[in-house]
């Protein structure tokens, strides 16, 4: 049965796959140079070494869904009455992270991130609301030629847009950044019982990378 399943998921793979390449138009397209990599993510994040352009502004979304596993043992824990209670699983936490960017130069961006996040957990209800801005400067240089001379570089306009004798040149981004501790750190559970600082949306201290 399951291998019967299989095979069918895979035949609606292949048939979707199909029926999008032939009804889809080819088009032209410059790879641009939002590259500024953000949120909670996994582990390791990695982004291209592209800046924004001098005077370019970028609006970005980014959104994340965390389910995490259940298991049937519960943490046990006290109230502020003395009472022991038994703390459910976390079930999912998601972020909508909004990032505003502005290309001061070829070489520096600048960028304002604005996290939100709803944090569910079993029997103990949802935390939600806006986390901690954080404000990201980024600067790009390179190794590599111009005007025939191969050296280190601020990057400049031919480097933001990509222009082709370029592409060979060794390209590096450095991010700096810091949050500041708006966030809401005082979301209560169904107890009334203000929630542990892991399931609220703020850090509720400045954060530096």
């Amino acid at each position: 049965m399951k291998g019967k399943f299989l095979s069918a998921l895979l035949s609606i793979a292949c048939l979707a796959s199909i029926l999008t390449l032939i009804s889809t138009r080819p088009a032209l397209a410059h790879h641009g140079s939002a590259s500024a990599a953000f949120g909670p993510g996994a582990p390791v994040e990695t982004t291209a070494p592209q800046t924004l352009p001098k005077g370019k502004f970028l609006l970005y979304e980014r959104y994340e869904a965390a389910r995490y596993k259940k298991y049937d043992h519960k943490k046990r824990q006290v109230d502020a009455s003395g009472n022991v209670v038994e703390e459910g699983n976390i079930e999912q936490f998601t972020f909508f992270n909004t990032m505003l960017g502005y290309g001061i130069t070829d070489a520096v961006s600048a960028y304002l991130i604005l996290p939100y996040a709803v944090k569910e957990q079993d029997n103990m209800g949802t935390s939600q609301g806006f986390g901690d801005m954080e404000f990201m400067v980024q600067y790009g240089f390179k190794y590599g030629d111009r005007d025939g001379i191969t050296d280190w570089y601020s990057y400049n306009e031919e480097d933001t847009a990509g222009k082709h004798h370029t592409i060979d040149d060794w390209k590096f981004v450095l991010f700096a950044g810091m949050s500041i501790p708006n966030g809401e750190t005082a979301n209560r559970d169904e107890r009334g019982e203000k929630f542990g600082l892991g399931m609220q949306p703020g850090f509720a201290v400045t954060s530096y990378n």
